[in-house]
């Protein structure tokens, strides 16, 4: 199962931390292949971090993936950040 911890022993029953993921065999800590990247999120076990969706955000290490507040917007997907609306324009 990869996003387990891997090695050379019996059980690998240990999941990648939350925040973190584990895309290749032979990980040895809750840390896996490392922080889960900004503009994704990943939760406890993950092997593929997944993507934010349009409107939403995420910072490094994030579980979960986070609205854009009113009056920004994040126009990718995999955004690390909002934008602020241009004068004449608002989001509801």
């Amino acid at each position: 199962l990869t996003g387990d911890f891997r090695g050379d022993f019996v059980g690998c029953a240990e999941r990648c931390g939350p925040g973190f993921y584990g895309d290749r065999d032979d990980l040895h800590s809750a840390t896996c292949s490392g922080p889960c990247p900004a503009g994704h999120f990943c939760k406890e076990g993950t092997v593929t971090p997944a993507q934010c969706l349009q409107g939403q955000y995420s910072t490094i290490s994030s579980v979960t993936c986070f609205d854009c507040p009113a009056g920004a917007v994040s126009a990718n997907i995999s955004s690390a950040s909002c934008t602020a609306c241009t004068p004449g324009t608002f989001t509801a």
